[in-house]
């Protein structure tokens, strides 16, 4: 690591993890919108909940297409 902080049991760290344990719950509680192949480079997404039955890769560029909706961006 180069310059930054670890925080490992501390309160960002338990901050951190409940973000990161909502936003599991959000996703978990949607439906699928439909299935991803093991390597995603070189496709588009659009805004949505996918599955997979492997792990999955990026081996190229993934773009992720809001389609003009602001409340699909990345949060």
């Amino acid at each position: 690591m180069n310059g930054g902080s670890i925080h490992s049991a501390d309160a960002p760290a338990g901050i951190a993890q409940g973000d990161l344990t909502t936003a599991y719950n959000a996703a978990a509680s949607r439906a699928t919108t439909g299935a991803i192949s093991a390597d995603l480079g070189g496709q588009t997404l659009v805004g949505g909940v996918y599955t997979s039955a492997s792990t999955v890769q990026v081996t190229g560029t993934l773009t992720l297409d809001g389609q003009g909706d602001l409340s699909s961006a990345a949060r």
